[in-house]
Protein backbone atom coordinates (compact mmCIF):
# COMPACT_ATOMS: atom_id res chain seq x y z
CA UNK A 1 0.00 0.00 0.00
CA UNK A 2 1.17 3.26 -1.35
CA UNK A 3 1.80 5.46 2.46
CA UNK A 4 0.32 8.33 1.18
CA UNK A 5 -3.13 6.47 1.18
CA UNK A 6 -2.71 5.88 5.12
CA UNK A 7 -4.41 8.55 7.18
CA UNK A 8 -1.35 9.47 9.39
CA UNK A 9 -4.49 9.41 12.19
CA UNK A 10 -5.19 5.63 12.58
CA UNK A 11 -1.40 4.81 11.49
CA UNK A 12 0.18 6.31 14.54
CA UNK A 13 -1.86 3.98 17.49
CA UNK A 14 -1.18 0.74 15.09
CA UNK A 15 2.30 0.68 14.22
CA UNK A 16 3.85 -2.26 12.84
CA UNK A 17 1.91 -2.95 9.90
CA UNK A 18 4.29 -1.33 7.03
CA UNK A 19 2.77 -1.49 3.51
CA UNK A 20 -0.75 -2.20 5.15
CA UNK A 21 -3.45 0.19 6.28
CA UNK A 22 -5.56 -1.03 9.92
CA UNK A 23 -9.30 -2.15 9.16
CA UNK A 24 -10.60 -2.26 12.42
CA UNK A 25 -9.70 -3.94 16.13
CA UNK A 26 -11.15 -6.36 18.18
CA UNK A 27 -10.13 -8.33 21.16
CA UNK A 28 -9.70 -11.41 23.07
CA UNK A 29 -11.05 -10.87 26.76
CA UNK A 30 -11.92 -12.98 30.02
CA UNK A 31 -15.50 -13.43 29.92
CA UNK A 32 -17.64 -14.54 32.60
CA UNK A 33 -21.70 -15.59 34.16
CA UNK A 34 -22.99 -12.84 36.18
CA UNK A 35 -25.25 -15.20 38.35
CA UNK A 36 -21.00 -16.92 38.93
CA UNK A 37 -19.62 -14.02 40.72
CA UNK A 38 -19.62 -15.41 44.74
CA UNK A 39 -16.99 -12.16 45.46
CA UNK A 40 -17.57 -8.64 45.17
CA UNK A 41 -16.14 -8.04 41.77
CA UNK A 42 -14.75 -10.65 38.85
CA UNK A 43 -11.48 -11.21 38.63
CA UNK A 44 -9.81 -8.40 37.47
CA UNK A 45 -6.64 -9.63 35.59
CA UNK A 46 -5.22 -13.28 34.61
CA UNK A 47 -3.76 -13.80 37.62
CA UNK A 48 -7.16 -13.63 39.58
CA UNK A 49 -8.82 -15.54 36.83
CA UNK A 50 -6.81 -18.17 37.62
CA UNK A 51 -7.16 -18.33 41.45
CA UNK A 52 -9.74 -20.91 41.53
CA UNK A 53 -10.02 -20.81 45.42
CA UNK A 54 -10.88 -17.29 45.68
CA UNK A 55 -13.09 -17.61 42.27
CA UNK A 56 -14.39 -20.87 42.13
CA UNK A 57 -15.82 -22.24 39.07
CA UNK A 58 -15.45 -24.13 35.93
CA UNK A 59 -12.54 -22.04 33.32
CA UNK A 60 -12.38 -22.16 29.71
CA UNK A 61 -9.76 -21.23 27.59
CA UNK A 62 -8.84 -21.17 23.68
CA UNK A 63 -7.24 -24.76 22.61
CA UNK A 64 -4.44 -22.86 20.85
CA UNK A 65 -1.64 -20.76 22.23
CA UNK A 66 -2.55 -17.62 20.69
CA UNK A 67 -3.88 -15.69 23.72
CA UNK A 68 -3.62 -18.47 25.75
CA UNK A 69 -0.11 -18.61 26.04
CA UNK A 70 0.00 -14.71 26.94
CA UNK A 71 -2.83 -15.04 29.27
CA UNK A 72 -0.83 -17.97 30.88
CA UNK A 73 1.86 -15.62 31.33
CA UNK A 74 0.20 -12.98 32.72
CA UNK A 75 -1.54 -15.05 35.72
CA UNK A 76 1.90 -16.19 36.24
CA UNK A 77 3.48 -12.13 37.03
CA UNK A 78 5.36 -12.07 33.62
CA UNK A 79 4.50 -8.01 33.22
CA UNK A 80 2.41 -6.36 30.50
CA UNK A 81 5.35 -5.38 28.71
CA UNK A 82 7.87 -8.28 29.04
CA UNK A 83 5.31 -10.57 27.38
CA UNK A 84 7.05 -11.23 24.35
CA UNK A 85 8.74 -12.94 23.26
CA UNK A 86 6.69 -15.72 25.03
CA UNK A 87 8.21 -17.98 27.17
CA UNK A 88 6.21 -20.85 26.04
CA UNK A 89 7.68 -23.39 28.69
CA UNK A 90 6.74 -21.38 31.19
CA UNK A 91 3.48 -20.98 29.91
CA UNK A 92 2.14 -24.16 30.25
CA UNK A 93 3.65 -24.73 33.46
CA UNK A 94 1.15 -22.06 34.48
CA UNK A 95 -1.82 -23.58 32.04
CA UNK A 96 -0.83 -26.89 34.45
CA UNK A 97 -1.84 -24.92 37.79
CA UNK A 98 -5.67 -24.45 36.25
CA UNK A 99 -6.08 -27.09 34.18
CA UNK A 100 -8.25 -28.73 36.61
CA UNK A 101 -11.09 -26.52 36.70
CA UNK A 102 -10.92 -26.51 32.88
CA UNK A 103 -10.53 -30.65 31.98
CA UNK A 104 -12.39 -31.02 28.40
CA UNK A 105 -13.51 -27.55 28.24
CA UNK A 106 -10.98 -26.09 25.55
CA UNK A 107 -12.84 -24.04 23.00
CA UNK A 108 -11.86 -24.26 19.52
CA UNK A 109 -14.38 -21.72 17.86
CA UNK A 110 -15.19 -18.19 18.86
CA UNK A 111 -18.83 -19.48 19.25
CA UNK A 112 -18.27 -22.10 22.16
CA UNK A 113 -16.83 -20.47 24.95
CA UNK A 114 -19.47 -17.89 25.12
CA UNK A 115 -22.30 -20.47 24.62
CA UNK A 116 -20.54 -22.75 27.48
CA UNK A 117 -21.18 -19.52 29.65
CA UNK A 118 -24.74 -18.97 28.92
CA UNK A 119 -25.53 -23.23 29.45
CA UNK A 120 -23.54 -23.05 32.67
CA UNK A 121 -21.13 -25.32 31.34
CA UNK A 122 -18.32 -22.63 32.30
CA UNK A 123 -18.28 -20.09 34.88
CA UNK A 124 -15.53 -18.30 33.27
CA UNK A 125 -13.76 -18.12 29.82
CA UNK A 126 -11.75 -16.79 27.61
CA UNK A 127 -13.81 -15.42 24.80
CA UNK A 128 -13.39 -12.88 22.06
CA UNK A 129 -15.59 -9.43 22.61
CA UNK A 130 -17.86 -9.07 19.86
CA UNK A 131 -19.18 -13.01 20.78
CA UNK A 132 -19.92 -11.18 24.65
CA UNK A 133 -21.62 -8.25 23.24
CA UNK A 134 -23.77 -10.40 20.64
CA UNK A 135 -24.92 -12.83 23.89
CA UNK A 136 -25.60 -9.57 25.69
CA UNK A 137 -27.79 -8.47 23.03
CA UNK A 138 -29.59 -11.89 23.09
CA UNK A 139 -30.25 -11.86 26.71
CA UNK A 140 -27.47 -14.09 28.19
CA UNK A 141 -26.24 -12.78 31.16
CA UNK A 142 -22.56 -12.60 30.62
CA UNK A 143 -20.21 -10.08 30.89
CA UNK A 144 -16.56 -9.15 30.51
CA UNK A 145 -13.11 -7.60 31.41
CA UNK A 146 -11.18 -5.17 29.28
CA UNK A 147 -8.33 -5.29 31.26
CA UNK A 148 -5.22 -7.46 29.82
CA UNK A 149 -7.15 -8.35 27.02
CA UNK A 150 -5.36 -8.68 23.88
CA UNK A 151 -5.81 -6.37 20.96
CA UNK A 152 -5.84 -7.40 17.67
CA UNK A 153 -5.82 -5.28 14.50
CA UNK A 154 -7.18 -6.45 11.58
CA UNK A 155 -5.52 -4.81 8.25
CA UNK A 156 -5.84 -4.32 4.52
CA UNK A 157 -3.48 -5.19 1.62
CA UNK A 158 -3.46 -4.98 -1.60
CA UNK A 159 -1.29 -7.64 -3.74
CA UNK A 160 1.55 -6.90 -5.43
CA UNK A 161 0.63 -6.29 -8.97
CA UNK A 162 -2.68 -6.15 -8.65
CA UNK A 163 -4.78 -5.33 -11.79
CA UNK A 164 -6.28 -2.17 -10.26
CA UNK A 165 -4.37 -0.70 -7.56
CA UNK A 166 -6.35 3.00 -8.40
CA UNK A 167 -9.22 1.17 -7.57
CA UNK A 168 -7.83 -0.63 -4.74
CA UNK A 169 -6.94 2.79 -3.24
CA UNK A 170 -10.22 4.04 -3.57
CA UNK A 171 -12.03 1.55 -1.31
CA UNK A 172 -8.82 2.05 1.75
CA UNK A 173 -9.73 5.69 1.64
CA UNK A 174 -13.41 4.89 1.99
CA UNK A 175 -12.90 2.49 4.87
CA UNK A 176 -10.68 4.85 6.65
CA UNK A 177 -13.32 7.63 6.37
CA UNK A 178 -14.53 8.30 10.46
CA UNK A 179 -18.62 8.14 9.45
CA UNK A 180 -17.75 4.71 7.35
CA UNK A 181 -15.98 3.25 10.39
CA UNK A 182 -18.53 4.54 12.57
CA UNK A 183 -21.44 2.71 10.83
CA UNK A 184 -19.16 -0.37 10.95
CA UNK A 185 -19.26 -0.26 14.68
CA UNK A 186 -22.68 0.49 14.94
CA UNK A 187 -23.48 -2.27 13.07
CA UNK A 188 -21.07 -4.88 14.19
CA UNK A 189 -18.87 -4.55 17.42
CA UNK A 190 -15.73 -4.00 15.89
CA UNK A 191 -13.26 -1.02 16.87
CA UNK A 192 -12.40 2.34 14.67
CA UNK A 193 -9.02 2.64 14.37
CA UNK A 194 -9.81 6.13 13.60
CA UNK A 195 -10.06 8.40 16.44
CA UNK A 196 -12.78 10.36 14.46
CA UNK A 197 -15.33 8.36 14.41
CA UNK A 198 -15.88 7.59 17.97
CA UNK A 199 -17.05 11.26 18.12
CA UNK A 200 -19.62 9.83 15.55
CA UNK A 201 -21.02 6.98 18.26
CA UNK A 202 -23.60 6.71 20.93
CA UNK A 203 -22.21 5.99 24.31
CA UNK A 204 -23.58 2.58 24.78
CA UNK A 205 -21.90 2.03 21.98
CA UNK A 206 -18.55 2.88 23.05
CA UNK A 207 -18.79 0.73 25.63
CA UNK A 208 -18.50 -2.20 23.33
CA UNK A 209 -15.41 -1.09 21.52
CA UNK A 210 -12.03 -2.23 22.22
CA UNK A 211 -10.49 0.95 20.96
CA UNK A 212 -12.75 3.64 22.60
CA UNK A 213 -10.54 5.81 24.39
CA UNK A 214 -11.17 4.20 27.48
CA UNK A 215 -11.17 1.19 26.79
CA UNK A 216 -7.93 1.20 24.81
CA UNK A 217 -4.82 1.80 27.25
CA UNK A 218 -6.20 -1.34 29.53
CA UNK A 219 -5.68 -3.54 26.13
CA UNK A 220 -1.91 -5.38 25.44
CA UNK A 221 -1.30 -5.41 21.70
CA UNK A 222 -1.02 -8.87 20.01
CA UNK A 223 2.88 -8.98 18.68
CA UNK A 224 2.25 -10.66 15.46
CA UNK A 225 5.63 -10.65 13.84
CA UNK A 226 6.17 -13.19 16.85
CA UNK A 227 3.48 -15.06 16.29
CA UNK A 228 4.22 -15.23 12.39
CA UNK A 229 8.15 -16.84 12.97
CA UNK A 230 6.93 -19.04 16.23
CA UNK A 231 3.37 -19.97 16.04
CA UNK A 232 4.09 -23.71 14.06
CA UNK A 233 6.58 -24.38 17.54
CA UNK A 234 3.91 -22.37 20.14
CA UNK A 235 1.04 -25.01 18.80
CA UNK A 236 3.25 -28.16 19.00
CA UNK A 237 3.96 -27.18 22.17
CA UNK A 238 0.43 -27.03 23.66
CA UNK A 239 -0.63 -29.82 21.64
CA UNK A 240 2.53 -31.97 23.13
CA UNK A 241 1.32 -30.94 26.62
CA UNK A 242 -2.72 -31.31 25.77
CA UNK A 243 -1.90 -34.91 24.41
CA UNK A 244 0.43 -36.16 27.39
CA UNK A 245 3.61 -37.15 25.21
CA UNK A 246 6.96 -36.97 26.08
CA UNK A 247 8.39 -33.62 26.74
CA UNK A 248 4.78 -32.52 28.53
Amino acid sequence: VDPAVVDPEIASPFPGGEGTVPAFAYALVAAFRRDAITAEAPPANWMEWWNAERFPGQRALARDPFGTFEFALLADGVPADALYPLDTERAVQSLKAISGAILDRWWDSGAQPVAWLGTERAEYASAWHHRVVAAQWDGYAVDLVWDQGLLVVDRWAVPVNAAAPDVAADLLRYAQAPPVQAALAAAVPLGPVHPAAFELLDPLVLATLPTAPSTFPQLLPVDAAWWAANRGEAVERMNRWLLGTLGA
